[in-house]
């Protein structure tokens, strides 16, 4: 087959959420035994549906011979896709997908509300027979946050009833696709290898410290930020995984690992950053960690800073000069810029390096350096 098809791919131009849930539904339905369409495509619906209720920890359907009908929908009270399925077997399954190519979720009890929905729409079809119902959230890229998860009206952190299904377990699928003799099926194949490509060159920290790609990837991608900030900070993480997330009230995005540890993107205009954040003090030494490219340079630099009113210069003019000499006690030699601290500013620089040349175990060392520093002041 003419495989001209990878190079004008149209998953490249449909890029919408409308669409790739329209390319969900129509695989879903070839399974249905009227579907006309060749066994190759027929099977691969079978195995999407199959991973469906693998999350759920649910049987497979034992092939297409034990399908008897598949209906599906589209936007049913607003939600993406809704499949009900009849095997010959005697089983009946309902399923609802929560489809995101890019977007977060549009408001914070959305899949809490689909799940509500969903299992009326479930039991309305069958008619409130004895059904297996799932709830799958599929994500095409990267997710900072748990979607599965919320803060309620009281700051608890709640669970959704949702699987997820993310874009390393959709590359599987689809991954044996990128020869077949299908158009439609060996364009998505292809669209979820490069976006599988793109999300892991962005989690692989070696890779981001080459000093041209590793330049372009970061400059303008919250991705290769988050997760360079996530190295640096190893020890601090450890096996944390974000729980929660939530905007503030300025609309910027925060990502919980604690509930006084979190990320924090910026907009996507103008030159965009990424932010770790600790524990907010009463003292007003709240104190966060920046990527930021520095212009016109096209160099990228880590800053850590302090935040606070002007009431607490002295204070922080002070700590300042106590982590320098700290530093240049210890002799690292990789602090290549210029220290600076500017009083007419909230914001005041503590540490400037320039990240590229230097290895993770040496940015390691400065940022623990730095936590026990924090550590014994605090106390």
């Amino acid at each position: 087959m003419n495989i001209l098809i990878n190079k004008y791919n149209i998953f490249d131009f449909a890029t919408s959420e409308l669409s790739h849930s329209a390319f969900f539904s129509w695989l879903i339905k070839q399974i249905d035994p009227k579907s006309y369409y060749s066994l190759e495509v027929r099977e691969k619906g079978l195995e999407l549906v199959n991973e469906c209720l693998k999350t759920h920890k649910i049987k497979p359907i034992n092939g297409l011979g034990d399908i008897d009908s598949a209906i599906v929908e589209r936007e049913l009270s607003h939600i993406d896709i809704t499949a009900f399925i009849y095997t010959k077997s005697g089983r009946k399954i309902g399923i609802i997908i929560e489809n995101k190519v890019g977007a977060q979720e549009s408001r914070k009890n959305q899949l809490t509300d689909y799940f509500k929905e969903g299992t009326k729409l479930i039991e309305e079809h069958f008619k409130k027979a004895e059904s297996e119902k799932i709830f799958i959230y599929l994500k095409s890229d990267y997710d900072f946050d748990d979607p599965l998860t919320r803060f309620d009206s009281n700051g608890n952190v709640v669970t959704t009833n949702f699987k997820k299904i993310d874009w390393r377990e959709i590359y599987k699928i689809f991954e044996k696709s990128k020869s077949s003799e299908d158009s439609i099926l060996q364009s998505y194949a292809c669209w979820i290898k490069k976006k599988y490509d793109s999300i892991e060159n962005k989690l692989n920290v070696s890779h981001l410290l080459l000093p041209n790609e590793g330049i372009k990837l970061l400059k303008n991608d919250h991705i290769g930020q988050v997760h360079l900030i996530k190295e640096i900070f190893a020890k601090l993480f450890g096996d944390k995984k974000p729980f929660c997330g939530k905007k503030d009230e300025s609309g910027y995005h925060r990502w919980y690992y604690l509930s006084d540890l979190y990320l924090k993107l910026g907009t996507d205009k103008g030159s965009p950053w990424s932010e770790l954040w600790f524990s907010e003090e009463s003292d007003g030494l709240n104190y966060f960690y920046r990527l930021q490219p520095n212009v016109p340079e096209p160099l990228l630099h880590a800053r850590l800073g302090y935040w606070g009113s002007e009431n607490l210069i002295a204070e922080k003019q002070g700590l300042y000069n106590k982590y320098i000499n700290l530093i240049y006690k210890h002799g690292l030699s990789n602090l290549k810029s210029k220290f600076k601290f500017n009083p007419n500013n909230n914001e005041s620089t503590l540490s400037a390096f320039n990240l590229i040349g230097a290895s993770i175990e040496e940015l390691r060392r400065i940022e623990e350096l730095h936590l026990d520093f924090l550590s014994s002041v605090r106390e």
